[in-house]
């Protein structure tokens, strides 16, 4: 299951495991919670109890039932819908010779609603599918709706998140090109007293990508998009970037428009 965030810890019990400290230096407990769901925008949610069944629901019974749910984008006769989802926590304890540390979290995975439109309104496809899922179910719903191609013959520019406000520190950006990406990655600058390092840039072609893929940590409102290479790159043979939504979605329709041709 894909983690949708870092764990929530509470303090367990200290008798629950107190055997545990005593036995282990080091204990993992997964353990069956309730299932809670929340929205992207982190509030506590129920999915719709009705089920979407195409040719029967409607476009207007989709909106209006998940638009607690709802993501902007830019593909005609979609909906897309976003979700956390956490039934599973896992408890810890280490400890040795008497002393020791316990806690735990739920975990969490982060899941896409994706339906599709005839012109008339009517639903005709409806998946639920965790993050590892969402490039090849996106594919198929572009190919589906025969939406229309971006234009990448002009450069686009994106920004990756930096490590610390006000500075590009720890961020990478992209430009994607029709005939590969330039990949920019700024160091995070270890002490404030010397000039900050230089960024590393590297320019990749198409076939010099090997795929684009979206990783397995993302939230309810952001997409890690993981760029792996064919050979080592000034960047390494892979980048990872948090991206917000319909940026990580732009990424992965350039990767399926000219990244195999």
């Amino acid at each position: 299951m894909t983690r949708g965030r870092g764990p929530r810890l509470f303090v367990l019990p200290a008798l629950v495991l107190a055997g545990a400290l005593a036995a282990s230096a080091c204990v993992i407990v997964p353990l069956r919670v309730p299932t809670r769901i929340e929205a992207p925008d982190g509030t506590r949610q129920a999915l719709p109890a009705a089920p979407v069944v195409p040719g029967t629901t409607t476009r207007q019974e989709v909106e209006e039932r998940y638009k607690a749910f709802a993501v902007a984008h830019d593909v005609p006769n979609l909906f897309w819908g976003r979700f956390l989802k956490s039934s599973w926590a896992v408890f810890w304890v280490v400890g040795w010779l008497g002393y020791g540390d316990a806690g735990g979290g739920r975990t969490w995975g982060s899941y896409n609603v994706l339906v599709t439109f005839d012109d008339q309104g009517s639903v005709k496809s409806s998946e639920v599918v965790p993050d590892r899922q969402y490039q090849e179910q996106m594919a198929r719903a572009t190919a589906e709706l025969r939406t229309p191609p971006v234009d990448f013959t002009r450069t686009i520019l994106i920004e990756g998140p930096p490590f610390d406000e006000g500075t590009r520190a720890g961020a990478t950006d992209l430009e994607l090109r029709a005939d590969g990406v330039v990949v920019t990655r700024y160091p995070v600058q270890r002490s404030k007293k010397k000039a900050p390092p230089p960024p590393r840039v590297a320019v990749v072609p198409l076939a010099g990508i090997e795929r684009v893929e979206v990783g397995r940590s993302g939230t309810a409102t952001t997409m890690d998009l993981v760029l792996r290479f064919t050979a080592k790159t000034e960047v390494g043979r892979r980048v990872t970037i948090p991206l917000d939504l319909s940026t990580a979605t732009l990424v992965v329709r350039w990767w399926q428009q000219v990244g195999k041709r």
